[in-house]
């Protein structure tokens, strides 16, 4: 199985100048973890969750430089509205790690697995974005399809037992 079985093709992006307050409001209103940053078609950065809170947070150096003042955690809660000021380009993680549509997907989960990621996006040999590749979408087509679920009454019996947990 290849990326291109199993990517995700309706992918909704930003580019490098919208403000991260209309990145914030895609992710948690589509509640996704992260969107890809394009020009055009062509990918030039990622920006997830994590990028955003990080940017709450001093940096190692501003750490040093004032210890005292860097732990004021009510202080680091305002950045976040001039945070929500910046631009995707200020904050996107611009060295992204890609996949051809061509790649194996366990050679995908892989790479998600050591790197630490929860997506990947799917990129053609001009770098432009094809689709995205999420663990739930491996999850879907490598577990998913072995397990004849849909059609097994009893699966069908455990959920209604197990909807309220």
């Amino acid at each position: 199985m290849k990326a291109k079985d199993i990517m995700q093709r309706q992918i909704v992006t930003v580019t490098s100048d919208t403000k991260l307050s209309e990145v914030g409001k895609i992710i948690f209103g589509l509640q996704i973890a992260g969107v890809p940053v394009v020009e055009g078609k062509k990918l030039v950065g990622l920006i997830t969750q994590t990028d955003i809170l990080h940017k709450l947070y001093p940096s190692y150096q501003e750490f040093m430089e004032d210890y005292v003042h860097a732990k004021d955690f009510e202080a680091m809660e305002e950045v976040a509205g001039k945070l929500l000021d910046l631009s995707a380009s200020d904050i996107m993680n611009k060295n992204v790690t890609t996949v051809s549509s061509d790649t194996a997907v366990m050679r995908v989960q892989s790479l998600m697995l050591t790197k630490g990621f929860g997506r990947v996006p799917v990129i053609d040999a001009k770098g432009n974005l094809l689709g995205i590749i999420s663990q739930g979408d491996i999850f879907r087509a490598v577990v998913g399809q072995r397990l004849p679920l849909e059609e097994e009454e009893s699966f069908y019996d455990w959920v209604a037992r197990h909807y309220d947990l």
